[in-house]
């Protein structure tokens, strides 16, 4: 990004943070998939720093996982065709994703399942 990502909205309806944290478990945000994807064994071998390319987004979980955990973008029009347009919204709403450049979205923090809880951190 050529200018520093916006900071996550922080106040919002309890009902927007349920959605937010069923579109997460719904979609496969787990330690499982990650692992999975990234071919590691467990989280804390996430190589912040990797440019490796893990293939081709083939489904939610892959787009998820490629966003808020690889940092990489997506198109707008894979955006939607993964996430579908409410979950886009909330997620530009919640200023989680933000354009790149254009037609390019990226996500403004990475995500970690640990346990129950949905940790975001600084990307």
């Amino acid at each position: 990004m050529t200018t520093p990502p916006p900071i996550p909205k922080r106040d919002g309806p309890e009902a927007e943070y349920l959605a937010l944290r069923t579109m997460f478990t719904g979609f496969g945000l787990t330690k499982e998939a990650i692992c999975a994807r990234l071919q590691i064994e467990a989280l804390h071998n996430i190589d912040p720093f990797s440019t490796f390319d893990y293939g081709p987004v083939e489904n939610r979980t892959d787009a998820i996982i490629r966003i808020f955990v690889e940092g990489r973008d997506l198109s707008a029009e894979d955006l939607e065709k993964w996430f579908g347009a409410q979950n886009t919204a909330l997620l530009k709403d919640y200023d989680l994703i933000a354009e790149d450049e254009p037609g390019r979205w990226a996500a403004t923090v990475s995500l970690y399942p640990i346990e129950n809880i949905f940790t975001a951190t600084d990307r």
